[in-house]
């Protein structure tokens, strides 16, 4: 009964104006700790989208994490004992542009990253958690105790212009209004004329999961759908 229904979902999908074989899927070099590192060659299935969705969108995979983004952005793995983050944008991104802290995304663009709470990670972990998971207080205050974390680097309270919404103590969405500092400043996306959206989320072992998003105009209407891709990974960061 189970395989007959599954059937006939898989029939009656794309006449519901889904389906999930129409975004292609884009293979992301990367580079990290350990040197450069070519695209994965076996990818992830890609999320199941809108007819129209799928059009204007792709899925970015660099064998640590994927998201579905823009068709034809450029992508970028980076990797390290701290974690692990991907950047797609417009524009062809450079790995020596990244390690010499010298890229600034002050277009379109979007950063997911995934923060190790047990290395050196925990730097980001710390401080987005002081700012806006008072539930991980115990966590920050053991890394402070422990000597890792300096209690001067930390804020206790939210960034005064960034719009929250709380989806339990351990995830929320944010908004990081047009010109302003926030959550989505704590990425390679500059402030500028628009804009940044995206989520934080914390795991059961104080890992930080962070969507850093700026769509160019005519594309807001994507936000959702790929934060839910962003949120949903096929595999667990390593």
């Amino acid at each position: 009964m189970k395989a007959a229904f599954a059937g006939l979902l898989l029939i009656l999908l794309p006449s519901l104006g889904w389906a999930d074989d129409a975004v292609p899927v884009v293979g992301c070099r990367s580079d990290g700790q350990l040197g450069p590192e070519a695209a994965p060659k076996t990818h992830p299935s890609p999320p199941l989208v809108s007819q129209e969705d799928a059009a204007k969108l792709a899925y970015y995979n660099s064998g640590r994490l994927a998201v579905l983004a823009p068709r034809g952005w450029h992508c970028l793995g980076m990797y390290g004992s701290n974690g692990n983050f991907l950047l797609v944008a417009p524009s062809a991104l450079s790995a020596k542009a990244v390690l010499s802290h010298k890229l600034h995304i002050t277009g379109p663009g979007l950063e997911l990253s995934f923060s190790d709470a047990d290395t050196s990670g925990r730097y980001s972990v710390t401080n987005i958690a002081a700012r806006v998971f008072p539930a991980r207080k115990g966590y920050v205050q053991e890394q402070i105790q422990d000597g890792l974390i300096s209690p001067e680097d930390l804020v206790w309270a939210p960034y005064p212009d960034d719009l929250l919404s709380r989806k339990s103590d351990n995830d929320l969405d944010y908004v990081t209004p047009s010109g302003k500092t926030g959550l989505g400043t704590n990425s390679y996306l500059e402030a500028s004329d628009r804009p940044i959206s995206g989520f934080a989320s914390m795991d059961a072992d104080n890992n930080l999961t962070m969507l850093h998003l700026r769509l160019p105009p005519g594309l807001d209407d994507l936000a959702g759908v790929i934060a839910k891709s962003a949120r949903q990974q096929p595999q667990t960061p390593q």
